[in-house]
Protein backbone atom coordinates (compact mmCIF):
# COMPACT_ATOMS: atom_id res chain seq x y z
CA UNK A 1 0.00 0.00 0.00
CA UNK A 2 1.38 3.19 -1.00
CA UNK A 3 -1.26 6.19 -0.78
CA UNK A 4 1.82 9.26 -0.04
CA UNK A 5 0.77 9.92 3.45
CA UNK A 6 -2.81 8.83 3.25
CA UNK A 7 -2.31 5.65 5.71
CA UNK A 8 -2.48 7.59 8.60
CA UNK A 9 -6.20 8.17 8.26
CA UNK A 10 -6.86 5.03 5.62
CA UNK A 11 -5.39 2.31 8.29
CA UNK A 12 -7.79 3.72 11.38
CA UNK A 13 -10.74 3.31 8.82
CA UNK A 14 -9.00 0.13 7.84
CA UNK A 15 -9.21 -1.23 11.27
CA UNK A 16 -12.37 -0.35 12.13
CA UNK A 17 -13.89 -1.78 8.70
CA UNK A 18 -12.32 -4.95 9.72
CA UNK A 19 -10.56 -5.01 6.39
CA UNK A 20 -7.84 -6.98 7.56
CA UNK A 21 -10.11 -10.32 8.46
CA UNK A 22 -8.49 -11.78 6.00
CA UNK A 23 -5.08 -10.54 5.16
CA UNK A 24 -1.93 -12.85 5.66
CA UNK A 25 0.85 -10.24 4.75
CA UNK A 26 0.55 -6.85 4.00
CA UNK A 27 3.57 -4.32 2.90
CA UNK A 28 3.47 -0.68 3.34
CA UNK A 29 5.34 2.56 2.09
CA UNK A 30 4.80 4.95 5.69
CA UNK A 31 5.36 8.80 4.79
CA UNK A 32 6.29 11.28 8.16
CA UNK A 33 7.16 14.10 5.92
CA UNK A 34 4.62 16.05 7.85
CA UNK A 35 7.52 15.83 10.68
CA UNK A 36 10.08 17.89 8.89
CA UNK A 37 10.05 21.70 10.01
CA UNK A 38 8.24 20.51 13.42
CA UNK A 39 9.77 21.67 17.04
CA UNK A 40 10.98 18.28 18.22
CA UNK A 41 7.94 18.35 20.90
CA UNK A 42 5.76 17.99 17.89
CA UNK A 43 7.68 15.77 15.76
CA UNK A 44 7.81 13.61 18.74
CA UNK A 45 4.10 13.65 19.02
CA UNK A 46 2.97 13.14 15.71
CA UNK A 47 5.48 10.16 15.20
CA UNK A 48 3.53 8.70 18.75
CA UNK A 49 0.36 9.02 16.91
CA UNK A 50 1.98 7.29 14.02
CA UNK A 51 3.33 4.80 15.99
CA UNK A 52 0.33 3.94 17.69
CA UNK A 53 -1.83 3.39 14.02
CA UNK A 54 1.58 0.98 13.49
CA UNK A 55 0.63 -1.19 16.58
CA UNK A 56 -2.54 -1.85 15.60
CA UNK A 57 -1.65 -4.07 13.42
CA UNK A 58 0.45 -5.79 15.80
CA UNK A 59 -2.40 -6.01 17.57
CA UNK A 60 -4.29 -7.90 14.42
CA UNK A 61 -1.33 -10.68 15.01
CA UNK A 62 1.11 -9.11 12.22
CA UNK A 63 4.92 -8.61 12.99
CA UNK A 64 7.38 -6.45 11.20
CA UNK A 65 9.14 -9.09 8.90
CA UNK A 66 11.33 -5.89 7.55
CA UNK A 67 11.60 -2.59 7.08
CA UNK A 68 14.18 -0.29 5.32
CA UNK A 69 14.15 3.49 4.75
CA UNK A 70 13.68 5.33 1.60
CA UNK A 71 15.60 8.28 1.74
CA UNK A 72 15.12 10.91 -0.81
CA UNK A 73 16.19 14.98 -0.74
CA UNK A 74 12.89 16.85 0.38
CA UNK A 75 12.16 13.73 2.88
CA UNK A 76 14.70 13.97 5.53
CA UNK A 77 14.33 15.04 9.22
CA UNK A 78 17.14 17.05 10.90
CA UNK A 79 17.46 16.31 14.76
CA UNK A 80 18.74 18.38 16.87
CA UNK A 81 21.94 16.96 16.43
CA UNK A 82 21.41 17.69 12.81
CA UNK A 83 21.15 13.83 11.99
CA UNK A 84 19.26 13.62 8.76
CA UNK A 85 16.36 10.64 9.21
CA UNK A 86 14.87 9.56 6.50
CA UNK A 87 11.01 10.48 6.71
CA UNK A 88 9.58 7.62 4.54
CA UNK A 89 9.99 3.60 4.96
CA UNK A 90 8.97 0.17 3.34
CA UNK A 91 7.16 -2.20 5.79
CA UNK A 92 6.50 -5.67 5.40
CA UNK A 93 4.23 -7.90 8.02
CA UNK A 94 3.02 -11.46 8.35
CA UNK A 95 -0.03 -12.45 10.27
CA UNK A 96 1.90 -14.56 13.33
CA UNK A 97 0.19 -18.25 13.13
Amino acid sequence: MDIEGSEWEALPIMFKNGDFQNVQQFAIEIHAKSIINKTEEEAVSLLQDMWNILLELRKLGFQRVSYEGTPFIGSLYKTPNNEAIPTCGEIFYIRRP
